[in-house]
């Protein structure tokens, strides 16, 4: 190991002692044999650094990220945004060919925040509704193109398609931001040498919302037994596997509408994972089931108890594993719920570089903020919040929203005279706001 040649890929002019530290860590642990880091450092401390430095030591990589807000940092960044390429999901990039038939001009870069974007967005372009369309800004396949990735032998794309053009880059190109969705999701990336997985502490969670099934829009007395749930899945898959016939076999014919769609991505999960659920649970692997009313009607949500299974849908995508957080309670028991193996696993513990005196922390928490626990909790919030403008009331602060709804919320609700003293933005405006 020469410990120049890993400086020298660190996207800063310097990095800090204790990055430096870790790096030296990292790649000792690789050598040893280990094929996963468990990096735990603090908020703050250079964790996204690292990963960018050990992906470009190692030649390739995925950077992924529970959140597209966080993917647009990285892409952005001013040290490392110009050196890879990002990959979100199609509502995220416009379709050109719905701006043309429209008679409207694109978006500069594919991206557009002017409401409402997702009916100008590639989810639901003709493409995606009509199985024969070819269309004229859309995907040519070829095999074999020289490249800088390590793929022998890929599918890549020529395309105008913005999220074709992202897809492109993706496989092709050697780093690649992306949010753990995708990563989920999108079946044609490659294998590259190291996965990192930043705010790892979410990929449980995550697991669990990729391979859950909701039966939806059900009438009647709900499910009281598992026996009950069971074979209302059963009946649905039936009906599911039935519906996604009829509904590709249109797609050939005709464009599907987005209603048409939406069903036709409802029957696909129905078929693929409610197949996973009874068959699970045939063989003894438990799924826990949860009943949600809506007026006169409810749906049956299956959740699985265990994810490990499912841990190499993330694992596999690189040949080198690094996963960090400022949160890992127990690593050994954190690896065996997402299907990691202990003995290929180095744990490295970073302890907080700030000064305590400098980072004092008052629980002050009211509630979840969670898209179905906003509208009960965002009150609570709020009067917690005017409370500490009072108290705090010459000096500046920032306040982290964690979704543009609750920002939203606050700048609409938080009312005088505590609003004036407010400087909020949206992803237009994010940089200009901050300097102010």
């Amino acid at each position: 190991m020469i410990m120049s040649d890993i400086l020298n890929c660190f996207p800063a002019i310097k990095p800090y002692e204790h990055q430096t530290k870790v790096l030296r860590q990292v790649v000792s642990a690789f050598a040893s044999g280990k094929k996963t880091i468990v990096l735990q450092a603090p908020v703050g401390s250079g964790k996204s650094a690292i990963n960018f430095t050990i992906a470009k030591y190692y030649g390739s990589g995925y950077l992924s990220t529970p959140q597209k807000m966080l993917v647009d940092q990285m892409q952005y960044d001013k040290f490392f945004g110009r050196q890879i390429v990002a990959l979100k999901g199609r509502s995220n990039y416009s379709c050109l060919l719905r701006y043309q038939e429209d008679n409207r001009r694109p978006p500069v870069g594919g991206s557009s925040f002017e409401e409402p974007f997702h009916n100008m967005s590639c989810a639901g372009a003709r493409c995606q509704r009509e199985k024969n369309f070819n269309c004229q800004f859309r995907v040519i396949e070829r095999q074999s193109i020289k490249h800088d990735s390590l793929l022998e032998d890929p599918v890549v794309y020529d395309s105008q398609c913005y999220y074709f053009d992202a897809l492109r880059n993706a496989i092709t190109k050697r780093l690649v931001t992306t949010t753990l969705a995708m990563l989920l999701a999108a079946r044609r990336l490659p294998t590259k040498e190291v996965v990192c997985v930043d705010e790892g502490h979410n990929v449980e969670s995550w697991l669990q919302k990729f391979v859950s099934v909701v039966v939806k829009d059900l009438t009647g007395e709900p499910p009281k037994t598992i026996e009950v749930a069971l074979k209302i899945l059963d009946n649905a898959y039936t009906t599911a596997m039935e519906q996604k016939e009829i509904l590709e076999e249109e797609s050939g014919y005709r464009a599907l509408t987005s209603e048409e769609i939406q069903q036709l991505e409802y029957t696909q999960r129905i078929v693929t994972y409610g197949r996973k659920v009874l068959q699970d649970m045939e063989h003894g692997i438990r799924w826990i089931t949860y009943v949600r009313m809506t007026g006169n009607k409810y749906s049956l949500e299956f959740k699985p108890v265990k994810v490990d299974k499912y841990g190499g849908l993330i694992w596999s995508r690189g040949k080198k594993v690094i996963i960090s957080t400022a949160t890992i309670l127990d690593w050994k028991l954190y690896a065996n719920d997402v299907g990691l193996t202990i003995a290929d696993i180095e744990f490295i513990d970073v302890p907080s570089v700030f000064p305590p005196e400098n980072t004092q922390i008052v629980n002050a928490c009211v509630g979840r903020m969670s898209k179905e626990y906003l509208e009960i909790n965002i009150p609570h919030a709020l009067q917690r919040l005017r409370d500490i403008l009072d108290r705090e009331s010459n000096v500046r602060g920032l306040i982290h929203a964690h979704s543009y709804a609750l920002a939203k919320s606050i700048k609409e609700e938080i009312g005088e005279p505590w609003r004036s003293r407010f400087i909020f933005h949206d992803n237009s405006d994010r940089n200009n706001m901050l300097k102010s």
